[in-house]
């Protein structure tokens, strides 16, 4: 857990699960610059974990390391006939 002060926790087996009601608020700016280019609409991808999942299993299963998480199937038969 967290107070004004930083993090109270000292351990993972102490430390309660959070709660929303726990969350600082947070004040979020989006700003329309065309000279940093375009990033998406602000929001966390929901299925980012879902590649590194995938990638990581095909290691424990084939013990090849897949260096690129555009995980196309050229790209994965390409490296499981190498």
């Amino acid at each position: 857990m967290f107070d004004k002060s930083g993090v109270t926790s000292r351990d993972w087996n102490t430390d309660p699960i959070a709660k929303m009601t726990a969350t600082p608020e947070l004040k979020v700016v989006l700003i329309n610059d065309p000279k940093i280019g375009a990033y998406g609409g602000g929001l966390e991808a929901a299925n980012a974990l879902a590649a590194p999942a995938v990638a990581a299993a095909l290691y424990d299963s084939t013990g090849k390391v897949l260096r690129w998480l555009h995980l196309k199937r050229a790209y994965v038969q390409s490296l499981l006939k190498g």
